[in-house]
């Protein structure tokens, strides 16, 4: 069965985000096959922000892969990179968009299936149903910074104004089975803990 990777598992206490450089530092993301599961809660301030992530984006363009909201079209999004030049990099970045919209200041369950360039899909599952799923054909690269609260830089790109709650990061694709039972463990009803220092490790 699917288990926690050793040092990645949060149970936070419905932690709140305001969207101005907070986030949680989290260790790194497995190298190889993986998943996320978390509940999230975005609210509309106007502005795009990511729930979490690992795109460093050091040299300009997308490195790592982050899930973000769009507020104008109410969508979750899955972005993934490479680690070519830009120039050789497919349109920078690969984006994965939900196919459901989602309730802004509601609670929903998200879950991202992951394996590498050339070996499967990137899988996107909201409520515990599949939205969408796409061929992987980008290098993800390896070993940056996971961060809860932002895409993962360190220009507070696509700051969460938010919630998170019970992240999750297995080292194995989870299955639809997997994901059904996640989703059915219940929403959050704790009160909410804000981040009140920046870069919490």
């Amino acid at each position: 069965g699917a288990t926690s990777t050793e040092g990645i598992g949060w149970n936070l206490t419905a932690t709140s985000f305001d969207g101005d450089n907070d986030r949680v530092i989290a260790g790194t993301l497995p190298n190889d096959d993986f998943s996320i599961a978390f509940w999230g809660l975005a609210n509309d301030d106007g502005t795009d922000g990511a729930f979490l992530g690992d795109n460093n984006a050091a040299s300009g363009y997308a490195e790592g892969i982050y899930v973000y909201y769009d507020t104008s079209e109410s969508e979750i999004r899955v972005t993934w990179g490479c680690d070519e030049a830009p120039s050789t990099c497919n349109a920078q970045a690969t984006i994965l968009s939900g196919a459901d919209a989602i309730t802004m200041g509601n609670w929903h369950h998200y879950v991202v299936t992951f394996k590498p360039k050339g070996t499967g899909n990137v899988t996107l599952y909201i409520d515990g149903a599949l939205s969408t799923s796409g061929v992987n054909s980008e290098t993800k690269v390896d070993g940056n910074d996971f961060h809860l609260g932002d895409q993962g830089d360190s220009s507070d790109t696509r700051e969460l104004y938010g919630l998170l709650q019970d992240v999750n990061v297995y080292d194995v694709i989870l299955t639809a089975d997997n994901v059904t039972a996640l989703y059915q463990s219940g929403a959050p009803t704790q009160l909410a803990r804000d981040i009140v220092s920046d870069n919490i490790t």
